[in-house]
């Protein structure tokens, strides 16, 4: 009977063991959706969606949401996503996270640039507008890195967005960095230039 009862004890362990093993996997596959589910409760407040980011930062100019987000909306915002990037534990769901906040930074910096008076990524050069024009220039460098950031950490399993997001944002990036470049040279030598002459 002891020999028995040690026996069906023995194998209650290694079932108990087995059963708990399973769990922790399923969990740990399944942290990346929780992640993903409670990014997207936090959306739904806000009025906004992963998907919104599907087709670059160029596409804030041409399409606008049904609740507008304005840059200074969105400091709010990252503080709420980053209280769930906290209370997270496991890596896949931290990255997706911290992708999501890379993402709501490349907003908040494209819609700084792009909507700056008299001093955005594209509108008329005027060296009396110099400052403007580099604090535009210094938000178009902060979009491509945080851009860069949240490619670098996007799983392609996450299946979140199509498959040539990737192209896509490296076609947004470098149609961006001329842009840039070229207002950050403009200011350099022809401004600069003309105070040069005046002194």
């Amino acid at each position: 009977m002891q020999k028995n009862l040690a026996q069906v004890l023995k194998t209650l362990l290694k079932s108990s063991f087995a059963i708990a093993l399973l769990f922790l996997v399923g969990c740990s596959g399944s942290s990346v959706d929780s992640a993903i589910e409670q990014a997207n409760a936090l959306d739904a407040q806000y009025g906004i969606n992963d998907s919104d980011y599907a087709n670059g930062f160029f596409y804030f100019e041409t399409n606008v949401r049904e609740s507008v987000v304005n840059p200074e909306d969105i400091d709010s915002m990252i503080v709420e996503y980053e209280r769930l990037f906290i209370a997270q534990d496991d890596l896949d769901a931290q990255n997706y996270l911290q992708m999501r906040i890379e993402l709501l930074m490349m907003e908040k910096h494209y819609k700084l640039g792009s909507r700056r008076t008299f001093a955005s990524f594209d509108g008329v050069i005027r060296c009396s507008k110099e400052d403007g024009i580099l604090e535009s220039v210094a938000d178009g460098r902060a979009v491509i890195g945080h851009a860069q950031v949240a490619l670098e950490l996007y799983d392609d399993s996450w299946k979140i967005f199509d498959e040539d997001v990737r192209e896509v944002y490296a076609q947004d990036i470098a149609l961006l960095t001329d842009m840039i470049d070229d207002r950050e040279g403009i200011i350099n030598d022809k401004c600069n230039e003309a105070v040069n002459e005046t002194q």
